[in-house]
This record gives C-alpha cells, sequence and structure tokens, in this order.
C-alpha cells in the first residue's frame, strides 16, 4: 500500500529536519508537513519532484505504482 505520509516523515527524519525545517526548505508551512505526515492530505506532483530533486530520491520511489505515467519510472528518474 502507498503511503507518502511514512516516505516523507522518513526522509525528514533521515535528514535530522525538524517538520519546520523541512517545511521552510520546501517553501510550504510546517502544517503542511504536519498533514501529509498524517495523511490528511498528500504533496501534489510538482511538490513530489521538488523533494524528489531536493533530497536526490528516484522521482518513482515518491509516486504510488498506480499514478505512474505512461513513462516508465526509469524515465521519470532521469527527468530529475
Amino acid at each position: 500500500m502507498y503511503e507518502i505520509n511514512k516516505i516523507i516523515k522518513k526522509i525528514r527524519d533521515d535528514n535530522k529536519l525538524t517538520q519546520t525545517e523541512f517545511a521552510a526548505f520546501l517553501s510550504v508551512s510546517h502544517q503542511t508537513v504536519s498533514s501529509w505526515e498524517r495523511a490528511r492530505t498528500r504533496p501534489t506532483l510538482v511538490m513530489l519532484k521538488k523533494i524528489s530533486q531536493s533530497f536526490n530520491i528516484p522521482l518513482s520511489k515518491l509516486l504510488p505504482v498506480d499514478k505512474v505515467p505512461k513513462k516508465s519510472k526509469r524515465d521519470l528518474d532521469k527527468e530529475k
């Protein structure tokens, strides 16, 4: 099951960032990050791409399998 909330929290924790620091890095509010981590909302595709680029994580790791566009995961990762 796709759980972006856990993935985002792991990225943040692995980089030893508070929600406020993570939010500032992405130019969103700490409430937004909290909402993502609590699975109340999800980041947009644009934000997932920004997280991917900022933290050097393949975009395909952040996307649910059923949401991957027609391009292959390899092609998505090359676009970073």
